[in-house]
């Protein structure tokens, strides 16, 4: 996919604004779960690095819903080895903080 090249090309050069940009322009031409789900972790690592954790919260939701609707196993392993439930709910718990 374009988008995501874009964006990964953004993201080597340090360009996370545009990287942001390109990865979530590419949601939209997302084709399968796993498409999708490797584009929410993509957008939250950038996220975290631009330490915009409200992206976090919005897009773990997002990789969560589509990790339930799914049984394949390499997009369970994904978002489980990410720890996203675990990552929301100290995310959420930290903005109610602050």
């Amino acid at each position: 996919m374009a988008f995501c090249d874009l964006a990964m090309f953004h993201y080597e050069r340090g360009d996370l604004e545009n990287a942001l940009k390109s990865f979530v322009r590419a949601r939209d031409y997302c084709a399968t779960v796993r498409h999708t789900t490797d584009l929410c972790l993509n957008v939250i690592r950038v996220s975290l690095e631009m330490r915009k954790y409200s992206n976090i919260t919005v897009w773990s939701n997002i990789a969560l819903k589509y990790a339930r609707q799914n049984t394949d196993p390499l997009v369970l392993s994904k978002v489980s080895t990410h720890g996203l439930a675990g990552w929301q709910a100290s995310i959420n718990h930290w903005l109610q903080a602050s």
